[in-house]
């Protein structure tokens, strides 16, 4: 059974790569995601944060491929901090 988006919330803040591993692991369903990135619109406008915000029930099929993509490029830009971080 999914832990509830709302105790996520209160405890804890979630990578996009924490909310993959959650949802492949069927610790957070697809609503959850689905809230997490309407809590990240306010900080973040990503065109694919937009899209998975928007996502009903009938389109949960899209959750996993969305996720995948966010963790890309969240992975691209952190390697890019690094390499900033490096010249300093």
């Amino acid at each position: 059974m999914p832990i509830s988006y709302a105790f996520i919330r209160r405890h804890t803040s979630l990578s996009w790569h924490d909310a993959l591993w959650g949802y492949e692991h069927q610790m957070i369903g697809w609503y959850g995601i689905v809230e997490l990135a309407k809590d990240r619109l306010c900080c973040e406008l990503d065109q694919l944060i937009v899209e998975l915000s928007q996502l009903r029930k009938s389109e949960a099929w899209k959750v996993g491929e969305l996720l995948h993509s966010l963790v890309s490029v969240e992975h691209e830009q952190s390697e890019i901090i690094s390499i900033k971080n490096g010249y300093f």
